[in-house]
């Protein structure tokens, strides 16, 4: 069975008060791959030769949409979907925020590059969920 993480910006989250931090995860995940994912997959840098002036600028569709794969210590399968948002969710002249979905698997059973385009990752959230007193389940 896959488990799942997602990491963006959020005021609460699986151990976020504020800001950039695992928003939601299944109840499933080790808590070593959680970490693991966390604090080596789930940065997204929006390249600098793409400028973005505000949350309506139409250069938000043209930053790259990052797919990963890897082989987590545990042995387990990871892709990882990153997609920039633009504005920040509480501050819309804030400009940066990102959402990174990651999938973990002990085996997929198909090639990672076959999850592009899967309709099952989550690319957009709203100011009104950045405040969960549970994470809700992905």
């Amino acid at each position: 069975m896959s488990e799942q993480l997602v990491y963006t910006l959020c005021r609460s989250g699986v151990g976020v008060v504020a800001g950039y931090g695992v928003y939601s995860a299944s109840e499933g995940l080790s808590a070593s791959d959680r970490t693991e994912i966390e604090s080596k997959y789930s940065m997204y840098v929006a390249p600098e030769s793409v400028p973005v002036s505000g949350k309506d600028d139409p250069n938000i569709r043209r930053m790259p949409v990052s797919l990963g794969f890897v082989k987590l210590g545990s042995g387990s399968e990871c892709i990882t979907h990153q997609i920039y948002t633009g504005a920040d969710y509480d501050n819309p002249s804030r400009m940066g925020n990102y959402i990174s979905h990651s999938v973990v698997d002990p085996c997929f059973g198909f090639y990672p590059a076959e999850a592009c385009g899967f309709p099952g990752f989550c690319t957009d959230m709203h100011y009104d969920m950045m405040d969960c007193t549970a994470a809700p389940p992905v």
